[in-house]
């Protein structure tokens, strides 16, 4: 199957919140990373966690922080070396403790909403006009020594080439994420983080379901 990589995600969550001084963050990653552009974003001391308070830019990558957990953006394939160095300020200058870990794949293939029918029995869809499919299905799978939630999602949608013109096709999530109940249980060295990192990347390139449609 002809994948284009979209983007890819990887999320780290903290035990408690940060609550310490935000400009202070955006410092430290520029010192660590040697250089770097902040965005602090206009909202209030006591907006709800769920809005970053700013977003860095390094070269290819896009880290979104928030109160209670980094978001980093590769543009392309994600760079250990760099994500390493941000994990060294969260974990050894900020103190905080990282107890859940995500990893997200967005890619487009240019298929269109057959391949999901044909994983549907036959007699269930004859005579059905179906113009629009969407698929989601999450598996339990202990990735090292972890339990995980395994997600695979397609949905229709289109992508921008770089001379302008628009693609239609399908676009592929595939997302592995350490239960969000056992946050309280884990606690992720930088080492940890790593490691199952690499595991995750691996992992996330077998399709789940999308295999049998091509």
């Amino acid at each position: 199957m002809d994948k284009k990589n979209i983007n890819t995600q990887i999320a780290v969550f903290f035990k408690s919140d940060y609550i310490g001084p935000i400009e202070n963050v955006s410092l430290k990653f520029k010192e660590k990373l040697n250089g770097g552009n902040t965005n602090f974003l206009p909202v209030p001391n006591n907006a709800p966690k769920e809005f970053p308070r700013f977003i860095f830019n390094y070269e290819h990558l896009t880290i979104n922080f928030f109160p209670h957990r980094v978001d980093f953006y590769f543009a392309d394939s994600f760079e250990l070396d760099i994500m390493s160095n941000i994990l060294s300020v969260l974990i050894d200058d900020l103190k905080l403790v990282i107890g859940r870990i995500g990893f997200v794949k967005r890619s487009f293939v240019k298929k269109d909403v057959t391949v999901l029918k044909d994983m549907l029995p036959k007699e269930k869809i004859i005579g059905l006009d179906i113009k629009e499919m969407n698929l989601r299905i999450n598996i339990r799978s202990k990735i090292d020594t972890y339990d995980c939630n395994n997600i695979e999602q397609i949905d229709p949608g289109e992508i921008t080439l770089p001379n302008g013109d628009r693609e239609i096709g399908l676009i592929c999530l595939r997302d592995l994420n350490t239960l969000s109940e056992k946050i309280s249980e884990y606690i992720f060295t930088k080492e940890d983080i790593v490691k199952l990192v690499s595991l995750f990347n691996q992992e996330l390139d077998k399709p789940i379901l999308m295999s049998y449609a091509v």
